[in-house]
């Protein structure tokens, strides 16, 4: 009755090193993990397991029980460890043997690994940092002349800083970006269904950007977020914009992209296996938008969703560019090349409109 259990503990470090390998197999092709592929991950992971054990673990143990110590610290000491070193100075020169994936495959992790949050890091914070003062450094777009407007939002705001970048470039107008982790640019509003914390710090953060945009300094105000759901916001997104408009300002306010599944996993797959649908069904906007758009028409919205999406479909790929780093965040070089290819549909008359300065004629 005991031999089952007795003969798992004898596979056991096998079957450890074994389980994790094959659970990654069934995730990287999205297997969902019900009752019988669970049974069968068990069962494959103790076949597995058993082998290695018979014939790799077995045999290794033994192969030394006559050999001199000098001989067993060689071979089974000095030995693996030069391979191992060897192995991982070879993948480290050749950036993890890169060159078994195509061209189009190096490119799109490439994208992955330009996050906006580590390329904008002081400009862009966790929410632990919330009291960190405006830095007029964190300058997107022209570089030449003190700053027009200011970015404010969450980490999508941050994702943005890319597009606004190659925007404001084209527009020869100069922004700071201030932005941090969890918290939509909504004057007076408390997340009570943040982490702890977070949504006090959130609200002390926003109180201390509505004293500078009453100051009077900026021309226009762009706001980015991961715009809740609840149609309970509608009243802070009002005010914030009464807000910004009451001091001299334009707003400014980018709409949320499209969350697609597995949208920074699927193409690279799609590349390499074939028969991936990477796409997603365009989402509805929150209702409270055209609600906004009715009482401030002179509000000015930059839609991202007009690239990624075509049609009723969304894709995480733009000419061969992969725009996103997870499910909902882009990456920097995706942001850029959202940012251009706006460039390429709009006239240079129409950017600069989007963002607008006192007195520019």
């Amino acid at each position: 009755m005991l031999r089952p259990l007795v003969f798992l503990g004898v596979i056991s470090y096998s079957l450890y090193l074994w389980h994790w390998p094959v659970i990654v197999f069934v995730k990287y092709f999205y297997v969902d993990v019900g009752f019988w592929v669970a049974f069968w991950i068990i069962g494959c992971s103790i076949f597995l397991g058993w082998l290695s054990w018979r014939y790799i673990e077995t045999p290794f143990r033994a192969s030394g029980n006559h050999s001199k110590g000098r001989q067993v610290v060689s071979r089974k000491v000095l030995l693996p460890l030069a391979t191992f070193v060897g192995v991982a100075f070879i993948s480290s020169a050749t950036d993890g043997f890169s060159f078994r994936f195509p061209p189009e495959v190096q490119a799109m992790e490439h994208s992955l690994s330009t996050r906006p949050d580590e390329l904008r890091a002081g400009c862009h914070v966790p929410s632990v940092l919330y009291a960190t003062p405006i830095d007029e450094s964190c300058v997107l777009g022209s570089l030449t002349h003190q700053a027009d407007g200011l970015l404010i939002g969450d980490s999508y705001a941050n994702h943005f800083s890319g597009m606004i970048d190659v925007l404001a470039k084209e527009a020869g107008v100069s922004v700071v970006d201030y932005t941090m982790d969890a918290c939509p640019p909504l004057f007076g509003y408390l997340d009570k269904s943040a982490a702890a914390g977070r949504g006090g710090q959130c609200k002390l953060r926003n109180d201390y950007i509505l004293s500078h945009i009453n100051s009077g300094k900026y021309s226009f105000v762009i706001l980015a977020a991961n715009w809740p759901s609840d149609e309970g916001v509608e009243e802070y997104l009002l005010d914030t914009l009464d807000v910004i408009i009451s001091a001299g300002a334009s707003a400014v306010v980018v709409l949320k992209n499209q969350n697609i599944k597995h949208a920074n996993t699927c193409s690279v797959r799609s590349v390499m296996h074939g028969a991936y649908e990477c796409r997603e069904p365009r989402d509805a906007a929150q209702g409270y938008w055209e609600r906004v758009r009715e009482r401030y028409p002179d509000v000015i919205f930059i839609d991202p969703n007009e690239v990624i999406c075509a049609g009723n479909y969304c894709s995480p790929v733009v000419d061969g560019v992969l725009l996103y780093r997870d499910e909902g965040h882009l990456n920097d070089e995706g942001s850029r090349k959202i940012g251009s290819a706006m460039l390429s549909h709009y006239s240079a008359e129409i950017v600069k409109a989007w963002f607008p300065i006192m007195g520019r004629q």
